[in-house]
């Protein structure tokens, strides 16, 4: 069976158990990438796959000048689609065990100060529609915490006004009142 095959098949299974489309499109870019270089060393089925080949790609992986927060999602998902393979019986042997895991180095994220958040808060013209509506989301996000996608899926039957609350769904579907 083809990799790609084998892809679609992965993709449904995480689909039904599932995962977002969001991350199913990161799974097939990272998986797409490693049938890519599998490609380039005349490996063609499952069956042709060993533990030095895929330490080989995490090494040429290496090379590329990505984040490392990128290569560990790439490292990841490639490990996880060759579990996979282990577990439907593709293979013989689990190859992920040969990718070793790789250190997140998140960039610090830039904190607002007081100030510069008062200031942001002034920027919208509340004399317009689309200021009143701006100036409404920069409150809900600052005071709530909430993330950006989550605001993104709120609808007006979320919305509990009276009481001051918002209904949020966030990760994984998962609901929670803000």
């Amino acid at each position: 069976m083809s990799f790609k095959n084998l892809q679609a098949e992965y993709i449904e299974k995480l689909r039904v158990a599932g995962y977002s489309e969001r991350t199913l499109k990161q799974i097939i870019h990272c998986t797409n990438d490693l049938f890519e270089y599998l490609n380039t060393q005349n490996i063609n089925t499952p069956s042709e796959v060993t533990g030095t080949i895929i330490r080989e790609y995490q090494a040429a992986l290496i090379t590329r000048n990505i984040s490392s927060v990128w290569l560990a999602n790439k490292h990841t998902n490639c490990r996880r689609f060759l579990k996979f393979l282990y577990e439907e019986n593709y293979t013989h042997e689990d190859h992920g065990l040969a990718i070793s895991k790789v250190i997140k180095h998140k960039p610090k994220r830039k904190v607002l100060t007081q100030e510069e958040a008062a200031a942001l808060m002034l920027q919208p013209d509340i004399e317009t529609s689309r200021g009143i509506r701006d100036r409404a989301l920069l409150e809900l996000l600052y005071s709530s915490g909430l993330r950006r996608e989550e605001v993104i899926r709120i609808e007006l039957y979320d919305l509990n006004i009276p009481e001051g609350l918002v209904k949020v769904t966030g990760k994984g579907n998962k609901q929670r009142i803000v």
